[in-house]
């Protein structure tokens, strides 16, 4: 297992492709999730798993309040929660399918597989 830190998006040419590509609570630190997981679909051989904030109304207004926290304390960082159907359908259309969703109340967590339905 190989384990890499770092921006991906910054150093996704260097990524060679993977069995398995895992991404914990990395979709909601990037504004634009379509580059991010465009580039680790293309890396994933049979396994893609990844977290993500829920795309529901308290979810948003939580992130919201977070943000503004931020920015009252000078901190650039900002959290984004993104659509659920349209990250699912960019999963889809690379020939996954999922095989598993689970979650809290605010985070959710999907399993897909490459080529099965």
């Amino acid at each position: 297992m190989t384990i890499l830190e770092g921006d991906f998006l910054a150093n996704a040419a260097t990524v060679p492709a993977a069995d398995a590509v895992v991404m914990d609570r990395v979709i909601c630190c990037y504004p634009e999730y379509r580059p991010l997981l465009e580039e680790a679909l293309k890396r994933g051989q049979r396994l893609f798993a990844y977290s993500y904030p829920r795309d529901r109304w308290y979810v948003r207004l939580v992130v919201a309040l977070e943000n503004l926290w931020r920015a009252a304390t000078g901190n650039a960082f900002r959290a984004v929660v993104h659509s659920t159907t349209a990250m699912e359908e960019l999963v889809h259309a690379h020939g996954f399918h999922r095989t598993s969703r689970t979650g809290t109340l605010a985070w959710r967590v999907d399993v897909y597989l490459r080529g099965t339905t």
